[in-house]
């Protein structure tokens, strides 16, 4: 088993993305999120985890489960998740002619999570393999 780690998870399709940080561990049958502030916990059962995968290039795990006919998408980040740029200051940015702020904030993420995933590929790889052999182990038996 894989020891547990401090991760920022994102549920995606649920509305706004909102990233919490906590800790991730692997169980002997679920993925299980603790939050560090109070909130809901967040576990996968093994058997509903429908894919695993490493985002290449980036220092994300994301897993797709499925509970009866909902798909749910979970976004785990091994770094804080780079930040969005406020509203107010979209809306300076956008007052002036062609300039596209969001391109520029875009290549800044790409720019940062590409170098943090350099420090954090080895551990990603891990839990990805680790993921996927315990999601295989638990449909076996």
């Amino acid at each position: 088993m894989l020891g547990s780690v401090r991760v920022w998870a994102v549920e995606l399709g649920l509305g706004p993305p909102v990233e919490r940080e906590g800790i991730l561990a692997l169980e002997a049958d679920a993925l299980r999120f603790e939050p560090s502030e109070p909130g809901p916990a967040i576990a996968l059962p093994l058997v509903e985890i429908v894919r695993v995968r490493r985002l290449r290039g980036s220092p994300v795990l994301m897993v797709v489960s499925r509970r009866g006919d909902e798909r749910r998408r979970t976004a785990f980040y091994f770094v804080p998740p780079p930040p969005l740029p406020g509203v107010e200051e979209e809306a300076q940015r956008l007052a002036i002619p062609f300039r596209s702020p969001r391109r520029r904030a875009r290549r800044r993420n790409v720019t940062y999570l590409g170098f943090m995933n350099r420090e954090k590929k080895e551990l990603l790889v891990a839990w990805e393999r680790g993921v996927r052999e315990a999601v295989a182990a638990a449909r076996r038996g």
